[in-house]
């Protein structure tokens, strides 16, 4: 059955953190991860994945679907400001996406790709969302 995986980067979090400190820049992760599960289903995982991104893994969930999950994501946080001690604070996210078979490639393969392709949407100018080819997919499951 198919399978996506996204890696949801805050845009903002390093100004942030810099400006108010650690305690506000988690309340934006665990706001942010808020949103992300009001958009997901109960079956998707959701998790933090270093300081200021998130891993989403989508079970049958077809490349297309991804993709709407994805935009409905960067949506959402973009459009709804978070209370920061008694700031409204705005962000943006930038998401990479992969999404395969899960009989062609490994975990840690599919991974790498969606964290390429974050890259990829941060260097188009953030606030973006790019998908991984799958091609790139499988350079990085041959190198491994």
């Amino acid at each position: 059955s198919p399978l996506a995986v996204a890696v949801v980067d805050l845009d903002n979090y390093k100004p942030l953190r810099r400006k108010r400190g650690p305690a506000a820049a988690d309340i934006l992760m665990k706001w942010t991860e808020e949103l992300i599960r009001s958009v997901t289903r109960p079956e998707d995982t959701v998790k933090r994945y270093g300081a200021d991104d998130f891993i989403i893994l989508l079970p049958k969930t077809t490349r297309a679907e991804a993709g709407l999950v994805a935009e409905d994501i960067r949506r959402k946080i973009g459009a709804t400001p978070c209370s920061i001690e008694g700031h409204l604070f705005r962000t943006t996210v930038s998401i990479g996406l992969a999404h395969l078979q899960p009989d062609l490639a490994t975990a840690k393969a599919l991974g790498s790709a969606a964290q390429v392709a974050l890259y990829k949407a941060r260097a188009a100018g953030r606030n973006q969302i790019a998908v991984a080819e799958d091609a790139s997919i499988r350079i990085d499951f041959a190198q491994m």
